[in-house]
């Protein structure tokens, strides 16, 4: 419900990992096992059309393992959701997508987030390692940009 529509594609996640990967990281996801669907219907090809590999741990690790696997990243990209919000509070640089006012998560009713909410709960001693996105305002490239102005990769 998060990228409902979609409002983020998977062609706007290859251009963010091509990025990513020619700084030098490794491309890992993860997720619950539920999430493994929208892996393969939608993201995989396109990631592999395009030569990128994935190591993939959606549904795979238990949640201590996933906050250690999140806890020696060099950053994380997420949706609103628990991962990021512990990757941050473990002071893992995080950059986090949020619906914009009004714009429902649910198809047939109204479940939306104030915009301040998107900020309002960081921890200000990683404030520096956050990044508040509301989808459709910025762009792959955007991102890339601010990711690359904090020097989170280097």
């Amino acid at each position: 419900g998060h990228n409902r529509v979609p409002l983020w594609t998977p062609e706007d996640w290859v251009e963010l990992a091509i990025s990513f990967k020619a700084q030098g990281c490794n491309l890992v996801v993860v997720g619950a096992e539920y999430d493994q669907s929208y892996w393969e219907k939608y993201v995989r090809n396109v990631f592999d059309s395009r030569g990128l590999a994935v190591h993939n741990f959606i549904g795979r690790l238990e949640i201590g393992s996933t906050f250690a696997l999140l806890k020696s990243a060099r950053m994380l990209v997420s949706y609103q959701c628990g991962l990021g919000i512990v990757s941050h509070y473990l002071g893992v640089p995080v950059a986090m997508w949020w619906r914009p006012d009004g714009n429902s998560i649910h198809p047939d009713r109204m479940v939306a987030f104030d915009e301040r909410m998107a900020d309002g709960w960081c921890n200000p001693k990683h404030r520096d390692k956050y990044l508040a996105l509301i989808y459709q305002r910025e762009s792959p490239r955007d991102i890339i940009t601010t990711i690359d102005g904090k020097g989170w990769l280097k």
